[in-house]
């Protein structure tokens, strides 16, 4: 740890989720690490921080683009969701896993880093790249190769539709040839991709269309709801030119259990009451499910 002058501590931030890892789920763990690995930040400020905050950068004692930027709510007002560079990236992560390998709690860490999402731009990101891309035995669909925040250099025709040179697909699924490919959009409350990009209107759709995309647009209604994300899932079987196969029993529960706690407060996550709790039926099996201790 190293103390800084403004009265607080600092560390790792692999470090702290290795020593929070005991006290969560390997869900809740895995969603940590997504945070840390992602391009934002959920950070619900105490009132009286939150006047500090505005009143240094009114009076210019810190400049607004300090590396983190705060993203509107859907009303314009400000949010607790903010957009940062990722505080952990690939190759650190594989690092500290094989350093704390053989260590307790160790093997099972390294078994939630295999699964955590690179790069997602929000929670939402991380909820449907979890329900798309985690194993069919871990409550997800199994679609493979799943890639976020895409950057596409346009072409020339596609350019003159949307008036930009590129734009980010949120998340980019590609058939096992990779013939096909199926760009999804999150819409959610809050914006939350880079200011500008991604597919925020029907130009953005219809230029990545021309360039051979299938688009759809996801709403966190959507994914919460089972039957409708159901129907969405199947649509983009077709869309892959793939064939859609009906969940096991085990499968169907898997996929319950992994619902019953993937969406949770993100203001509140990895926060611990100082009573050890529970671990979750479905922690005990997705360490053994991915990697043997």
């Amino acid at each position: 740890m190293l103390e800084t002058e403004h009265g607080f501590l600092i560390t790792s931030p692999l470090l702290t989720a290795f020593i929070m890892s005991r006290h969560l789920t390997d869900l809740q763990l895995l969603l940590v690490l997504a945070e840390m690995c992602g391009l934002f930040a959920v950070c619900a400020l105490p009132a009286a921080l939150e006047a500090e905050l505005t009143r240094a950068i009114d009076s210019g004692a810190i400049s607004t683009t300090f590396g983190w930027e705060r993203c509107p709510s859907e009303g314009g007002t400000a949010s607790n969701l903010w957009r940062r560079d990722a505080l952990v990236l690939g190759g650190d992560l594989d690092r500290f896993c094989s350093d704390v390998c053989g260590m307790r709690y160790g093997n099972r860490f390294m078994a939630v880093s295999q699964l955590v999402p690179l790069g997602a731009a929000s929670p939402f990101e991380v909820e449907a790249y979890l329900l798309l891309g985690l194993p069919r035995s871990l409550g997800g669909e199994g679609f493979c190769g799943i890639e976020l925040n895409v950057e596409v250099t346009l072409s020339t025709s596609a350019r003159a539709i949307v008036g930009k040179s590129r734009v980010y697909i949120d998340l980019l699924l590609s058939s096992p040839d990779g013939r096909r490919q199926v760009a999804i959009e999150c819409q959610g409350k809050a914006s939350h991709g880079r200011a500008g990009d991604g597919l925020r209107d029907a130009d953005r759709m219809t230029a990545l269309q021309a360039m051979g995309y299938d688009v759809l647009l996801l709403t966190h209604r959507q994914i919460s709801d089972e039957d409708r994300f159901r129907a969405i899932v199947k649509a983009v079987y077709r869309m892959l030119d793939a064939e859609y196969r009906d969940k096991s029993s085990d499968e169907q529960r898997a996929e319950a259990l992994l619902r019953s706690e993937l969406f949770v407060d993100w203001t509140k996550l990895g926060v611990i009451d100082g009573k050890m709790p529970a671990r979750h039926k479905m922690a005990r099996s997705w360490t053994a499910a991915v990697l043997s201790e």
